[in-house]
């Protein structure tokens, strides 16, 4: 299920237009390469459960986005985090071998400066996949 969903993940963040060119093309699995330009974002699996709902059972992976940007002003950042939700909220994904139900945000922490004035907004959503 990851492997599928990593690539429904991907396709989707990849063919964005306002999003995809925001970052640059640069949407990496759990670790951005060093020296990587900026903005660029990561992905990963925080979390994996399955709840039951009369016969069915679904799978409800937690997803996390980190973007990052090192803009001297917080516009950039905005910008990219709008441009991320409008793509994922509640957004239909395709994963190979299951339906999807839904992709719910979760949660937004947007941190302060980090090391060399980095901007980091971390964005989660909760989603719910049924097995076909």
């Amino acid at each position: 299920m990851i492997n599928a969903l990593k690539t429904g993940i991907y396709n989707k963040a990849t063919s964005s237009g306002s999003f995809n060119t925001g970052i640059g093309g640069r949407f990496y699995y759990e670790v951005a390469p060093q020296g990587v330009t900026f903005p660029y974002c990561t992905y990963h699996f925080i979390t994996e459960t399955e709840s039951i709902d009369s016969a069915t059972t679904y799978k409800n992976p937690v997803i996390q986005f980190n973007i990052y940007s090192k803009t001297s002003g917080s516009a950039e950042i905005g910008n990219l985090e709008t441009y991320l939700k409008d793509l994922f909220d509640y957004a239909i994904l395709i994963v190979t071998g299951y339906s999807n139900i839904l992709t719910k945000p979760f949660t937004v922490n947007r941190l302060p400066k980090i090391d060399e004035a980095v901007w980091q907004t971390v964005v989660s959503y909760l989603i719910f996949l049924e097995k076909n």
